[in-house]
């Protein structure tokens, strides 16, 4: 049954194989070639996010974007970026390329997390997004990315991220 639930949840586009596992955590895989980075994506419940518990609505879905790191001041730009559906978490991934590639540059890429509890990719209140920079120096990096919350800026007591007028 489990092996069932896998295959009804799995789907494809372009290079980008995603779905859900049995018990309705997300599976997230992408690219070809060598694994630059994988790990966990995890929700993290602080003082300055949105910690109520959140219907996932059926079009929700999980971007994962790897950037090339050009420095403090340069522009990070795409590397390799996944989307799949969101089912919960955690979301376990896994992003490959070519890791002489992605490594060339500075030798470090950045992992960006967004899950969107819609169709869209315009952060809202209650979608998520990793607050904090995680780095990747070298090719194959187990990692764990944190996620929190988006509140209403107009909230009180918001102050992590937040989307809307302060």
């Amino acid at each position: 049954m489990k092996a069932l639930s896998l295959l009804a949840c799995a789907f494809t586009v372009t290079a980008i194989v995603s779905g859900c596992s049995a018990n309705g955590t997300t599976n997230l895989v992408s690219g070809t070639g060598q694994t630059l980075v994988s790990g966990t994506i995890d929700r993290e419940k602080k003082a300055t996010a949105l910690n109520d518990d959140m219907p996932i609505a059926p079009d929700a879905h999980i971007v994962v974007t790897l950037r090339t790191y050009r420095g403090a001041d340069g522009a990070a730009p795409v590397f390799l970026q996944a989307d799949g559906p969101f089912r919960g978490f955690p979301v376990a991934f896994e992003m490959a390329g070519d890791g002489a590639r992605a490594f060339a540059d500075r030798g470090e890429l950045l992992v960006e997390t967004k899950v969107y509890n819609h169709a869209g990719t315009s952060l809202a209140v209650g979608d998520f997004t990793n607050e904090q920079r995680v780095s990747v120096t070298s090719q194959g990096e187990e990692v764990t990315v944190l996620v929190s919350g988006l509140e209403s800026c107009t909230a009180q007591g918001s102050g992590g991220f937040c989307v809307g007028e302060r």
